[in-house]
């Protein structure tokens, strides 16, 4: 870039992409060289570039399922993000008894376990099974 004679300032633009990514806030750098006719006193400007998209929540569907008389079925409950990630998610869930329970047989107990989202994903499954009874 060149200074006309009585110049102090000038800008550099830089274009920026939008996505509906989180990703953070992100920084970049712009840097002066080979200046000729002054002396650099400040070679680098950060750019910070403010992620407008917030991390993402997470939400977990109601299910259900008719358990029968016998066997066992299956509960399949969607795992959900409001919107991708760039890197992973991850979220711990177990079962845990309301009227059905793990001492009466209704279901299989999970325990504590971990669920990842990839970079990109927003929807995972958790399945749960269910014994069926003639109760």
């Amino acid at each position: 870039m060149t200074f006309a004679a009585g110049e102090t300032s000038k800008t550099v633009s830089v274009t920026v992409y939008g996505d509906a990514v989180y990703e953070g806030d992100e920084s970049m750098y712009v840097n002066l060289s080979n200046a000729s006719g002054a002396t650099i006193a400040d070679n680098q400007g950060v750019g910070t570039i403010t992620d407008d998209d917030g991390q993402p929540t997470i939400s977990i569907n109601d299910a259900s399922v008719t358990e029968g008389n016998s066997g066992t079925a299956t509960l399949n409950f969607t795992v959900s993000l409001n919107h991708a990630s760039s890197s992973a998610v991850t979220v711990d869930y177990a079962t845990a008894d309301n009227t059905a329970t793990i001492a009466n047989s209704d279901y299989v107990e999970v325990t504590t376990t971990s669920l990842t989202f990839a970079a990109g994903e927003t929807s995972k499954t958790v399945s749960v099974t269910v014994y069926g009874d003639a109760v």
